[in-house]
């Protein structure tokens, strides 16, 4: 999503003792609409906070590229997936460990997707 309807299509997550602020900014290139995660406790696991799309659909062997941009302030690792959106939560292709500064980078990758579903999600990011 372009985040041009604040964060409609997106699920922010939080699980167990980790908290963070989900909101929709105007902080990127040529004020352009973004997602401004501020995380302000991490959690003992890495995917305690998430920030997902569901409900896309992938086929099996098919090619699919992943583009976004991102910064983190400080610089930081973390995780972007493309996994079931329902038990058992599998990957579906895509996982990558990747490094932010604190300037805006763009990340694009391509995948061969390794399963047909209706309800997977991209996961981005889990904070390492």
């Amino acid at each position: 999503g372009t985040f041009s309807n604040a964060l409609t299509y997106w699920t922010a997550e939080q699980h167990d003792t980790a908290r963070a602020s989900f909101t929709r900014t105007y902080d990127f290139t040529n004020s352009q609409p973004s997602a401004r995660i501020t995380v302000t406790n991490l959690g003992s696991a890495s995917w305690h906070i998430q920030f997902n799309q569901t409900g896309l659909r992938i086929t099996n062997g098919h090619t699919y590229t992943i583009s976004f941009w991102a910064k983190s302030s400080p610089a930081t690792n973390f995780d972007a997936s493309l996994m079931q959106a329902h038990a058992d939560w599998l990957n579906a292709g895509y996982g990558r460990n990747m490094t932010l500064s604190t300037n805006w980078q763009r990340f694009t990758n391509t995948f061969q997707a390794n399963m047909t579903d209706s309800n997977v999600r991209t996961s981005m990011p889990s904070w390492m």
